[in-house]
């Protein structure tokens, strides 16, 4: 009988018929049949025609299973021969499940595609068509995918492609309705604003993140947070960024939130204090929404008063400060601080050193007043003791010159400041300085034997006496003697300066000229007669007249009252 053996080749897809075997005869040349049953004994295939010049026969078309093969000689003696043979097959068909494990986002390409294979004959190989095309390859996930739809095929060891599909879907972009709680603080510098988001819809559809932008008056950040509120916010511009795991972004309009300009409280000292009056004060306000009202402190117990932009009042002296609050019960910082002094007492100092008359019946008195206090710009004025106002020179304010002797009392204003000195008095000495005086003259011509004497009295203390040419010299003596020929002036001075100017002359005779009367010579006739004489004319010097001859010393003979000519006889030769 014929052998034969059989070498199968497995379905390439479980289920197919594409199973083969090969028959290879040995032993036998020539025709044969052979015929293909299954386990159940059923003829699958054949008999069909054979031959060994065709070795081995490849039997084709088969499904997996176990088969038996019957091989029959077509010629005599007919001989047949069994072997079994064995198709496999995969244990369970090809199959690819093709998941979206990361999703397209609103704002790149980063969806991907994982793709599970099972079944088969293994060794998978994985390709990406559709959106995007991905050739074979053991990879079986797909990266940076768009949206859009994509199948992706497997294919076994053995050449079986399975496949799947997958439609990768972009996000709708996320709308949110963002609304502030006011857009309008109610004070300068609140932070009770709150921000709140609501109907969010599209992205990933849950789990969104809340991020609040200050783009003004500075920038920051706050967030990302779970919760759609936003509080404690003050015044600038924000918005809102809605976010989710999709990378999508919503971010809202800008939304502003304004406050009222701040309350400036400003105080100025109106009017100022005088000695009747109280000072006065206006506090002002601006900002914030009037009107207002004021307290000296923050907690407004009391209210002092109200006002539409300003008011003025009176205030003792003290120092003060106010706090305004606006009809929104805002309060602003305190204003600046003004304080009211007490007013200096108007006091009055007088000087009265030169307060007195040298010289009596003079009106050289000076007093000085001067004041302090009060509210300056002084105005002085002289008065009696009744208060009767004294004309009286005034060339500095509070100065009074010329004054003569008397009681006398300084008033002054400081405008409604008043105040008057005590009564002083200005005295003079009790007799005028007067200085009699007697010249007398020298007694020849070319002698300096003039004199004065002068009597002075009255005025006060001691009275001095300088003569020219040195008048800046004084003397206690009253009596001036050898004085020449000539004109003097002589200061008459007491102990305050008083003084007299006296202006006198010290005369001289003219010189003694003594003339021989012509024709008076007699000569003496006989020596011894003593019957000589001579006669002279005296002028000049002063009358009467006395002579001498021959002898300066005498004796004189004094001639009559009017008498110039002499007649001297009896002389000798």
């Amino acid at each position: 009988p014929p052998s034969f053996t059989t070498i199968p080749t497995g379905v390439t897809c479980f289920g197919d018929n594409s199973g083969t075997f090969d028959i290879n005869v040995s032993g036998y040349s020539g025709a044969y049949t052979y015929e293909v049953f299954n386990s159940l004994g059923t003829s699958v295939l054949g008999p069909v025609s054979a031959n060994t010049t065709t070795n081995p026969e490849t039997v084709t078309g088969m499904q997996a299973g176990s088969y038996s093969v019957v091989i029959t000689e077509t010629a005599s003696p007919f001989c047949n021969a069994t072997n079994s043979v064995i198709i496999s097959s995969p244990t369970e068909p090809l199959t690819v499940v093709a998941l979206e494990t990361s999703n397209v986002t609103c704002t790149d390409n980063l969806g991907t595609i994982t793709a599970i294979a099972s079944g088969g004959w293994g060794t998978y190989q994985f390709e990406l068509t559709g959106a995007a095309t991905v050739a074979y390859s053991s990879n079986g996930t797909f990266e940076n995918l768009s949206a859009g739809t994509y199948t992706v095929n497997v294919m076994d060891a053995g050449g079986c492609i399975a496949s799947d599909t997958v439609t990768l879907i972009a996000p709708t972009p996320i709308n949110a309705t963002v609304t502030p709680n006011t857009t309008l603080l109610s004070c300068f510098g609140d932070t009770n604003a709150t921000i709140t988001v609501t109907n969010v819809t599209g992205g990933q559809g849950s789990n969104y993140l809340y991020t609040l932008h200050m783009i003004s008056p500075t920038t920051s950040s706050s967030g990302p947070q779970s919760s759609p509120v936003f509080g404690g916010l003050g015044a600038g511009t924000y918005n809102v960024e809605v976010s989710d795991a999709f990378s999508c972004i919503f971010t809202s309009a800008d939304v502003t939130i304004n406050e009222p300009t701040q309350i400036q409280a400003s105080l100025v000292k109106e009017t100022s204090q005088t000695c009747l009056t109280q000072a006065t004060l206006t506090l002002s306000a601006s900002g914030g929404t009037g009107p207002y009202t004021y307290s000296d402190n923050i907690t407004f117990t009391p209210v002092l008063g109200s006002f539409t932009t300003s008011t003025t009042f009176s205030v003792p002296v003290g120092a003060y400060e106010y706090y305004v609050q606006d009809a929104n019960g805002c309060i602003s910082i305190v204003s600046n601080e003004i304080t009211i002094d007490p007013l200096p007492t108007l006091t009055l100092n007088l000087s009265l050193t030169n307060a007195t008359v040298n010289c009596a019946g003079d009106s050289t008195g000076v007093v000085v007043a001067t004041a302090q206090g009060g509210l300056g710009n002084y105005i002085y004025t002289l008065q009696d003791t009744l208060g009767n106002t004294i004309p009286a020179t005034q060339n500095s304010p509070g100065i009074f010159t010329e004054l003569p002797a008397g009681t006398y009392q300084v008033h002054v204003e400081s405008g409604d400041c008043l105040t008057t000195s005590a009564p002083f008095t200005i005295s003079e000495p009790s007799a005028p300085l007067i200085a009699p005086f007697t010249v007398t003259d020298v007694t020849c011509y070319g002698a300096n034997d003039g004199s004065v004497v002068i009597n002075a009295s009255g005025g006060t203390g001691l009275i001095m006496y300088a003569i020219s040419p040195q008048l800046n010299q004084f003397f206690e003596t009253n009596v001036f003697e050898d004085l020449a020929p000539g004109n003097y002036d002589v200061i008459v001075q007491d102990e305050l300066g008083c003084y007299l100017i006296i202006n006198f002359t010290i005369n001289e005779p003219s010189p003694i000229i003594i003339s021989i009367v012509p024709s008076s010579i007699i000569p003496e006739v006989c020596e011894g007669d003593m019957d000589g004489e001579f006669s002279i004319d005296i002028s000049g010097g002063t009358p009467p007249y006395s002579v001498s001859i021959d002898s300066y010393t005498g004796p004189y003979t004094s001639g009559a009252p009017g008498q110039t000519q002499f007649d001297f006889i009896g002389l000798g030769g």
